[in-house]
């Protein structure tokens, strides 16, 4: 008869042995792991002072622009672009600084019944607060650009005559994305650009509302194109789109941030006058050729407060701000980065 491994005795010791190993090694590991793990974003100031681990870990950034280099590559391999054209931009225009209303239906149950309530900002209630936020972000944004030699300008400053500003005021229409994104984000673009009742997305006084964000743009080749040929019509060298993600919760009491987004596109110099077709991928490469995401940097977080609510007038009765200005100082810095790894065509992480 062959002899067992373990008895019944044995094999009730090795087991008891290897859960309580198993036990100290998840302790030893969750101990190991606590620092990284439970930091936990309650208001924008715990954000601002992230340390650079933490914040690299929670912001996308430069990574995501890797597509665009290779995508520069291909275009000097197939001879239409010449690696000393990289971009270099020096006047940068702010084509849309805006919120994205996420604010949802919810539902609750009283017996039998079950109860619907929905809390969209109303668009004067949106402007407002887009008027606060871009008043905090933007001298940060244009001194962390000017230190590098570069101008950032509103739209009242980069539009220069009708002409433009029909360009300037016409311009979302001409935003196509590609595909997949296309199809994802149809319904909610339809809501955000006002196609369906209750919408709550406007930008800051005086810039247009663009139905995109960085964290979308990011992810697509073809509407990047259509910045590229706008920003040229629109004489900047490229276009910084700038959205805050927030929603209205606790019954209409509290105003949150979900998210801030930042991402900067512009033209191509590539050669116009090659007529680049009957080969495969032509005409994708022909859309690089009208323009790209140079850099890119945002984050999403869950319900971050931005300020309380006066839920009969939809007023902000206090402000949650503080650590603002430092988070979009970081956002910048990480923006001209990725710029400047894009101009190196540098796909190092």
């Amino acid at each position: 008869m062959k002899k067992s491994i373990f008895n019944i005795t044995e094999l009730s010791s090795f087991l008891k042995q290897q859960k309580f190993t198993s036990v100290v090694f998840t302790l030893v590991a969750f101990l190991i792991l606590l620092p990284e793990t439970t930091f936990a974003q309650k208001s924008l100031s715990d954000i601002a002072e992230m340390n650079d681990k933490q914040w690299d870990k929670l912001v996308k950034s430069h990574k995501t622009g890797l597509n665009h280099i290779y995508a520069v590559e291909g275009l000097i391999g197939a001879e239409l672009f010449e690696k000393e054209n990289m971009p270099d931009p020096k006047k940068i225009g702010v084509l849309t600084f805006q919120l994205w209303d996420e604010s949802t239906w919810k539902s609750s149950k009283a017996g039998n019944w079950e109860y619907y309530e929905k809390n969209f900002l109303t668009e004067t209630g949106s402007n407002v607060i887009s008027n606060e936020l871009l008043s905090q972000m933007l001298p940060v944004i244009e001194d962390q650009f000017s230190q590098q030699g570069i101008a950032v300008q509103e739209p009242s400053e980069f539009i220069d005559n009708a002409d433009e500003q029909k360009i300037y005021d016409e311009g979302a229409e001409t935003i196509e994305l590609s595909g997949v994104l296309k199809a994802f984000s149809g319904g909610l673009l339809s809501r955000l650009q006002g196609k369906t009742e209750g919408q709550g997305s406007v930008s800051a006084d005086g810039y247009a509302f663009y139905p995109i964000t960085p964290s979308i743009l990011s992810s697509d080749f073809k509407a990047p194109s259509t910045l590229g040929l706008l920003a040229e019509d629109l004489g900047v060298d490229a276009v910084l789109v700038i959205a805050v993600r927030v929603s209205i919760e606790k019954g209409g009491k509290l105003l949150v941030c979900n998210g801030i987004e930042m991402g900067l596109f512009g033209p191509i110099a590539d050669d116009e006058s090659i007529d680049y077709s009957g080969v495969i991928g032509a005409k994708t490469v022909n859309i690089y050729r009208g323009g790209m995401m140079y850099s890119t940097a945002f984050f999403e977080v869950e319900q971050i407060p931005l300020g309380d609510m006066d839920k009969g007038t939809g007023q902000i009765t206090q402000w949650y701000t503080d650590g603002l200005p430092t988070i979009t100082e970081r956002l910048t810095d990480d923006l001209i980065y990725g710029l400047e790894k894009f101009k190196a065509m540098d796909t190092s992480k």
